[in-house]
């Protein structure tokens, strides 16, 4: 695709008003969104002004961010001053909760985020919830916004548990005293802020006359109190997003917001990513109406049912891997999706965390960078333990401290040995291939000591007593730390449908149960169809949809209805 669409220009060249941008999957909202930010920038009057672009993912910001700069690059403009593209919660917090909320906070200092495993808030607990039950931590409890009231509340897999107001709202705001917030109460605090203090309101909403939200389906019922208080102060809000794909009912994020933030919405209505047979499907599965922008492709590319064995999904997985091989496409680029994390985890060699104690954060450590190859994890992880557990009288909140070096320059040099402990499994964290109960443990406390030590040289932290009783080797197996096998290694990437959200992939097998099929065939009124409708739309050039064998057969007529064929014989031409 070159230039911009008809729809795109539209939104483009629109008044500098409220706008609602309702985009189907693939429809280039990406690209839309950073150029309306540019011209935004280009006719704001106000001096000072600034303009935000803000999403929900740091992969998506970053995105933003390169394209930004290569659009004002190829434009001959400067791409830096007056605009700012984050994450909504990081724009939030950087702007209101750091600076402002520790007012309503009644703290006698800024506020700060903890992880949730420091000490102190052991003391931050409501009662059990039922009998044999384990308090409540304070780093568990969700809010939401109902009517204008909080609501506080427990999610156990997406079931919440609603809990006592009064007697939760007093936890949260004991904590809020001495300055603390989880990342999840961040955004009531923020809102507090906003809602009391006019004058906040007012100031900000000076500073920023434009905000641009995209995949605005996923703001929830907390963010909404925020962009509502904001527009309300003066603030252009303009929505981005395809209701179709909102899928975190839990937090209010159902896609209503979207909708209904303007009467005259805007459309990008052309799939620019997925062949038509794929975009069939999707069109057929939402009650939408849209066009395709690339030119059909012959079997084997196209949309399919095929059928599985829940009890040997490896099956049906290499047969995927052998299809996007014989195809040309990209394994890199392809992936196997599926509703549960932990069925996700089990197609990928993963295993239960082991261990206990700081023993345990550090085999997720060496986990987390060994077979996801996530190496940030890993040094959150290993922050954790030394604060938790290895450091004597560690100070409070070190470990996201210790995340945050502009504010903590004194942290620097430990942040320093951290992240050079995490990284290596040569000099530092042990290797997560290693068996557990004998190689990894005895190796683990060799290398512990030795970061407690220069810790100790760099800060004056000193190690916590008993260290042979804190790396004990209990719970650990007579087996390797973990049989995830490393990202490179690996046939196919394995991930769950909000994993691969806002990505386009060249080919997908999307693995369903019985209940999950009749969702995605409900279209997307309910959320599970919404996640089904997200699955279906990432791939460009291969769709599988695998359905266990023993229900294909009474499902096949409604899976064909929808675009969702079998698979053709081989030689068998089938234009896609």
């Amino acid at each position: 695709m070159t230039g911009l669409s008809g729809e795109q220009q539209a939104v483009l060249t629109a008044d500098l008003q409220s706008l609602a941008v309702l985009a189907c999957a693939g429809s280039g909202k990406t690209r839309t969104a950073v150029h309306r930010l540019l011209e935004v920038r280009r006719r704001l009057e106000r001096p000072r002004g600034r303009v935000a672009l803000l999403s929900f993912s740091n992969v998506a910001v970053d995105t933003f961010r390169k394209d930004y700069a290569a659009l004002c690059q190829a434009r001959s403009i400067s791409a830096l001053g007056r605009v700012d593209i984050d994450t909504i919660d990081a724009f939030i917090t950087a702007n209101i909760l750091r600076p402002h909320a520790y007012r309503v906070m009644q703290a006698p200092r800024a506020a700060f985020l903890v992880s949730g495993s420091e000490p102190f808030l052991k003391g931050f607990t409501l009662p059990p919830p039922a009998k044999g039950a384990p308090p409540i931590s304070v780093k568990d409890i969700h809010v939401k916004v109902v009517g204008r009231q909080f609501v506080f509340y427990l999610d156990h897999f997406g079931h919440q548990q609603e809990l006592d107001r009064t007697e939760a709202k007093a936890l949260v705001e004991r904590l809020g005293r001495v300055g603390g917030y989880t990342h999840e109460l961040g955004r009531y605090w923020c809102c507090r802020a906003l809602v009391q203090e006019k004058r906040l309101r007012e100031v900000f909403a000076h500073r920023y006359p434009q905000i641009l939200v995209d995949e605005a389906q996923d703001i929830g019922s907390a963010q909404q109190t925020v962009l509502t208080a904001l527009s309300t102060a003066g603030s252009v809000i303009t929505l981005i997003g395809d209701p179709n794909q909102g899928i975190y009912d839990y937090a209010g994020a159902d896609g209503a917001y979207l909708r209904g933030h303007s009467a005259k919405p805007y459309a990008l209505s052309t799939n620019y990513r997925s062949i038509p047979a794929i975009t069939a499907v999707a069109q057929a599965l939402s009650g939408v109406a849209g066009g395709t922008d690339r030119a059909g492709r012959p079997a084997p590319f196209g949309a399919y049912a095929v059928a599985c064995d829940p009890d040997q999904l490896d099956l049906v997985i290499e047969q995927f891997r052998q299809a996007v091989e014989t195809s040309g496409l990209d394994p890199a680029k392809s992936a196997v999706l599926c509703r549960a994390s932990k069925l996700a985890n089990t197609l990928s060699g993963d295993t239960a965390s082991v261990g206990a104690g700081a023993v345990r954060l550090m085999a997720a450590a060496a986990t987390a960078r060994d077979g996801v190859g996530d190496v940030h994890r890993a040094f959150k992880l290993a922050a954790e333990a030394l604060e938790q557990s290895l450091l004597d009288d560690a100070p409070r909140g070190l470990a996201v401290q210790l995340s945050d070096p502009a504010r903590h320059a004194d942290l620097r040099p430990v942040r320093r040995l951290v992240w050079k402990f995490a990284r290596s499994p040569v000099d530092g964290l042990p290797g997560a291939s290693l068996q557990a109960n004998t190689e990894w443990i005895v190796r683990l406390r060799e290398v512990v000591e030795a970061l407690l030590a220069q810790i100790e040289a760099v800060s004056g932290l000193k190690a916590a007593p008993n260290l042979a009783m804190r790396l004990a080797a209990k719970a650990l197996p007579a087996a390797p730390v973990s049989t995830l096998r490393p990202a490179a290694a690996r046939a196919l990437r394995v991930d769950t449908v909000h994993g691969a959200k806002g990505e386009s992939l060249d080919a997908v097998l999307y693995i369903v149960t019985k209940a999950h099929l009749d969702a995605l065939l409900a279209g997307v009124g309910t959320e599970d169809g919404r996640i089904g409708y997200v699955a279906v739309t990432r791939p460009r050039d291969l769709l599988w949809v695998g359905v266990p064998q023993k229900i294909l057969p009474t499902y096949r007529a409604a899976l064909t209805a929808v675009g969702l064929l079998p698979l053709p014989d081989a030689g068998t031409p089938v234009r896609a």
